[in-house]
C-alpha cells in the first residue's frame, strides 16, 4: 500500500477522498477565522501568534492550492460530498458536549459560558456552516471530476 503513494499516477482513491476532506475542512477553517474570529481578534484557541496564522491562513491557502493543481487523482463521485458530512457533524457534536463537560472549546462562539441560549443561535451558524461545508465538499468534487489525469497516465 505504500509503494503505491511513490508511484507516479493516479493516487489510491482512499488518498483522493481524505485529500478532500482535508481541503474541504480547511477551506471551512480559512473562511471561518476570516469571517468569524478574525474580525473578533480571536485566535481560536491558539494562543501563539504564529501557530494561528499558520493553522487559519497558511495552512487552508496551502490545502487549497494542492488540491487546485494536483493532477494526479481520479474523479470523485458525487456522494463523497455528502458522506464528508459527517466529520463537521461529529465534530461540532463532540465540542458540544466537551464544552458542557469540561469547558473546553476552540472557538468562543461555542462557549457555554454564554448560556446556551447564545450557543444554541450559534448553532444554527454551525448549521449554516454545515451547508457551507456541503458547499465546499460540492466544489471539491466536482473539481476533481473537472480535472482529470492527463492522457497516457495510469
Amino acid at each position: 500500500m505504500c509503494t503505491a503513494l511513490l508511484r507516479p499516477g493516479s493516487s489510491p482513491r482512499w488518498l483522493v477522498v481524505l485529500r478532500s476532506l482535508a481541503t474541504m475542512c480547511m477551506t471551512i477553517v480559512g473562511l471561518v477565522y476570516a469571517l468569524l474570529l478574525a474580525p473578533l481578534g480571536a485566535a481560536g484557541g491558539v494562543p501563539v501568534p504564529w501557530a494561528n496564522w499558520v493553522m487559519h491562513v497558511a495552512g487552508p491557502l496551502l490545502v487549497v492550492t494542492d488540491w487546485a493543481l494536483s493532477p494526479d487523482r481520479e474523479p470523485l463521485p458525487w456522494r463523497t460530498a455528502w458522506l464528508q458530512l459527517a466529520y463537521p457533524i461529529c465534530w461540532t457534536a463532540v465540542v458540544l458536549v466537551r464544552g458542557a463537560t469540561d469547558g473546553w472549546v476552540p472557538y468562543p462562539f461555542l462557549s457555554p459560558t454564554q448560556g446556551y441560549g447564545v450557543v444554541a443561535v450559534y448553532v444554527v451558524l454551525v448549521v449554516l456552516i454545515a451547508a457551507a461545508f456541503l458547499g465546499v465538499s460540492l466544489l471539491v468534487v466536482w473539481w476533481s471530476r473537472r480535472h482529470r489525469p492527463r492522457p497516457g497516465r495510469p
